[in-house]
């Protein structure tokens, strides 16, 4: 049997038939630990029959594995959803590539929801906007090339708030920029992770903190939207998702995918699509991200095509409805 492994870098192609690249992020991330469920799974349901295992590689995050993807360095990413957009608008960095039309969707993952986190001081209105009250300090979005980064920076553009020249944006990941938050070296945060985050209810449930939580509004959402296809979505945060959370909050989302070229066996696509579906149930208890995977978002339009392997796992999966069906 050929067992799967988990390295660090792009070391050379698949080594046999069946054995996929799947590049995912960093250690503190959430796409690695996923990529280890879903690696998990396959082991488990391996065969010599259905020969599909996984080589797991960490990045630096999204922006990476698209990078790495693209390259034929990986054969299968996880990416959000806002990169995915700039990939196939060529929006630099990836106006340099030729194949970005090749993409394509194996399956939508998790929402990750944007967490705007200060000083309850200075929330004097609630809303992003008083992120003005921190000019001059540090704030972090998260590593440079996360997904979290990526969106923060394409919510921040939205605003008229000009944070490249306002703040200090240390490369920290979420880990780093949670103790440095509540040792007071930084004075906000921008994460978009996933709900019943572990770091944010530290912050939250911290003593030194009075943290508090930002909201967004429609007017800002609807700007995000404007121009393109609507990647950002609205979230709201119940009140009491986290310690010390009093209100709800109208926060915003965005997908993230595994994504694949347009050349993936299809066979394979096929099965690790239906493995992880058929399986969602354990899929869902490995990881505070993973829990939020739902076949529900993989039935829903969207501007990229779905490989033809997981085109057709839903099609044939999909309940019959109708008179027809009495005839199947």
């Amino acid at each position: 049997m050929i067992t799967a492994s988990i390295c660090v870098g792009f070391v050379s192609p698949a080594e046999a038939s069946g054995v996929y690249r799947l590049t995912t992020g960093t250690a503190t991330g959430n796409f690695y630990p996923v990529g280890v469920a879903l690696n998990t799974l396959l082991q488990l349901k391996h065969t010599e029959a259905i020969d599909v295992l996984l080589k797991l590689h960490q990045s630096q995050g999204a922006r990476d594995n698209i990078d790495a993807l693209l390259k034929r360095e990986a054969d299968i990413a996880f990416v959000d959803a806002a990169t995915l957009l700039a990939v196939t608008k060529k929006s630099p960095p990836f106006d340099k590539y030729q194949n970005t039309g090749e993409i394509q969707i194996l399956a939508a993952l998790w929402p990750d929801v944007a967490h705007l986190i200060i000083q309850r001081e200075q929330a004097r209105t609630g809303e992003i906007d008083d992120f003005r009250n921190l000019i001059g300090e540090s704030i972090s979005f998260g590593t440079s090339q996360s997904a979290s980064a990526f969106a923060s920076r394409a919510l921040f553009s939205t605003t008229a708030i000009n944070f490249e020249q306002l703040f200090r944006i240390p490369d920290f990941d979420i880990y780093r920029s949670v103790d440095d938050f509540l040792e007071q070296r930084i004075a906000g945060i921008s994460f978009f992770t996933h709900e019943h985050s572990l770091a944010v209810q530290q912050i939250m449930a911290d003593t030194r903190s009075n943290a508090t939580m930002l909201n967004i509004s429609d007017s800002l959402l609807n700007q995000m939207n404007a121009s393109d296809w609507p990647v950002w979505q609205r979230a709201i945060i119940p009140a009491g998702t986290y310690a010390n959370q009093i209100k709800s909050v109208a926060s915003i989302s965005q997908m993230n995918y595994l994504v694949v070229l347009s050349d993936f066996d299809e066979a394979d696509a096929y099965h690790i699509t239906k493995t992880m579906f058929e399986n969602i149930a354990f899929v869902n208890t490995l990881h505070g991200a993973a829990s939020r995977i739902e076949r529900a978002a993989s039935e829903k339009k969207t501007f990229l095509p779905y490989h033809a392997g997981s085109q057709r796992y839903f099609e044939e999966s999909r309940p019959c409805t109708g008179i027809f069906c009495l005839f199947n």
